[in-house]
């Protein structure tokens, strides 16, 4: 009697510890929505700061209290990003389909003057370069280098040469930047500038002691990102909060807008973007079954809407997350909310450990395929169901301990009796992004292993603990 009465708690209770941990799309609903600040903007400039938001670094160009005159100057610095060396840079105006833009002016000034103190770094060249225009041809020009140190504000007087004596221009374009543009940028250039004014004109440069500086934010829904940062206008962005939803108060409205580049994009992920794609997602205790969620979508032209979804695991062998799985599927038009779902194949021990969703409202899969901007798709109530749970996650359970919950500097595993042998121990965040892993060894006698966490930010965290048939995953609060 007691092992059949066994044989049917220990199905039921590993049930029971999926359902409990059965984890849910943060804000699938998206009732709740956050502001997100990007970096600051001069008024009247557009700035190397959007290129740094879009690689999620802040921006190198940034308001100075170490000013010649008035509040603020504008600090340029050349930062390194990854791989790539960006320069602080300021155009007035704002670019469009990859071309300069500029800013409408009709006069000749005799020079530009200003102040500037800079520390350009050996081998590096900082400069400034007015381009007066008519009719998109390019009729007077100044233009100033500078290199070494200048440590402290010095004047300075830039002529200004025009090649058509008798036309006056109708744009002005004007690049300051902490490298140069075409050679060597070095990390760690910083220029300054401040009251920046034409001489012979009573046309000057907007915001030309740089006082004036404008938020560039909007808002997100929480635990999303949304092509939002690549747009080139703060007050034109990709997804928005809306009321005409399926449930609730909200939903979330995708729009192509066209960005800096010409090109057309609207998406929402809840994880990250890379060079390749979605990247990361939720963490998951177990292999998800379905992805349910209602939408609607109404495209410009013959464009179609697209759901990416993409399973993946750590894989202790290469040190890396691979794809166990993925899907890309076209969403037809329709003008009402329709419930859609989709179904997942993978169903292997070890299971997925991160389901990135990502929406997109125009179809960026084929590539040449008619885009249309604003072509607009409505998602709300997006929810995932998992594949059963396993006994041997229950068992796992009784085998390990991870305390103190919550944790600041470290937390302590103690691992007994099922772990034996080559153990994978691994962290994640609510991104899904992986930021602890480790393998340790346990004999017969298991182990107590301590792990600093005092490097981390304060959050919750999913700690798994994974051996060739047993696993255990706790969620941790880091404060």
């Amino acid at each position: 009697m007691k092992k059949g009465i066994s044989l049917i708690v220990i199905p039921l209770m590993a049930m029971m510890m999926f359902h409990a941990n059965a984890q849910e799309v943060k804000n699938g609903s998206f009732e709740n929505w956050v502001k997100k600040v990007l970096y600051e903007i001069p008024d009247g400039y557009f700035t190397s700061g959007m290129q740094l938001s879009m690689m999620g670094a802040p921006s190198n160009v940034t308001k100075s209290t170490d000013k010649q005159s008035g509040s603020y100057a504008i600090k340029l610095e050349t930062v390194k990003t990854g791989e790539d060396t960006i320069p602080g840079i300021i155009i007035a105006g704002k670019p469009e389909n990859s071309q300069l833009g500029g800013i409408p002016f009709s006069e000749k000034p005799t020079s530009l003057d200003g102040y500037v103190k800079y520390n350009v770094k050996p081998g590096d060249t900082a400069g400034l370069i007015c381009l007066f225009l008519f009719q998109g041809n390019i009729i007077g020009v100044g233009a100033k280098q500078v290199t070494g140190i200048q440590p402290v504000y010095t004047s300075f007087s830039i002529p200004i040469t025009f090649f058509i004596p008798m036309v006056n221009p109708d744009t002005l374009v004007l690049i300051a930047s902490s490298s140069a543009l075409d050679g060597m940028k070095i990390p760690g250039s910083v220029v300054l500038l401040d009251h920046l004014q034409f001489i012979g004109t009573t046309s000057q440069l907007p915001n030309n002691d740089f006082e004036n500086w404008t938020e560039v934010s909007f808002e997100e829904p929480e635990g999303w990102l949304s092509a939002n940062a690549f747009s080139p206008d703060p007050n034109i962005v990709s997804v928005t909060k809306t009321t005409d939803y399926q449930q609730g108060n909200y939903a979330a409205k995708i729009t192509n807008i066209s960005i800096m580049s010409g090109e057309i994009l609207g998406f929402l992920t809840n994880g990250t973007i890379g060079e390749n794609g979605p990247l990361g997602g939720m963490p998951v205790f177990n292999n998800p079954d379905k992805v349910k969620f209602y939408y609607k979508y109404i495209p410009n032209g013959p464009d179609t809407a697209v759901f990416f979804t993409v399973l993946t695991k750590w894989d202790n062998s290469l040190g890396i997350s691979v794809n166990v799985e993925q899907k890309q599927i076209k969403l037809p038009p329709t003008p009402n909310y329709t419930y859609f779902e989709v179904s997942y194949d993978y169903n292997q021990t070890p299971s997925a450990d991160t389901l990135n969703i990502t929406f997109g409202s125009g179809n960026f899969i084929d590539q040449g395929n008619y885009v249309g901007l604003g072509s607009a798709l409505y998602i709300d109530n997006v929810t995932v169901t998992y594949k059963s749970s396993s006994v041997e996650d229950y068992l796992a359970g009784n085998a390990i301990k991870i305390y103190p919950n919550p944790a600041s500097d470290k937390i302590t595993i103690d691992i007994r009796d099922l772990f034996k042998g080559e153990v994978n121990i691994s962290m994640t965040d609510q991104a899904g992004r992986i930021v602890l892993n480790k393998t340790i060894s346990v004999d017969d006698d298991g182990v107590v292993k301590d792990i600093d966490i005092s490097s981390l930010e304060a959050g919750i965290y999913l700690v798994t603990v994974q051996s060739e048939k047993y696993r255990k995953i706790q969620k941790i609060t880091v404060r």
